[in-house]
């Protein structure tokens, strides 16, 4: 693996993450909390086992991107379910 495959093994889940919060939280809001956890909960787990079995860099990237896109789902939807419970008063 070169030295630049190991800077996108991290970036790769940071941008997936990172562009998909949006839609994430729109999807919640149309769908509910509870199959978006879900959803996230079965993208990270099927990420973890790309990124586990990977043989290559190229597959390394591509489960921590499937990884980041599950974190997304993950973030959002857990902000949103605190900001549910908690009022702003």
């Amino acid at each position: 693996m070169t030295l630049g495959s190991y800077a996108w093994v991290g970036a790769a889940y940071n941008m997936a993450w990172a562009s998909l919060l949006l839609t994430w939280a729109k999807v919640a809001d149309i769908f509910g909390r509870r199959p978006v956890l879900l959803i996230g909960a079965s993208l990270f787990f099927i990420g973890s086992i790309i990124a586990a079995t990977a043989r290559s860099a190229e597959s390394l990237i591509a489960g921590r991107t499937v990884q980041g896109l599950g974190a997304g789902a993950w973030l959002v939807t857990v902000s949103i379910c605190i900001t549910d419970i908690f009022s702003l008063r």
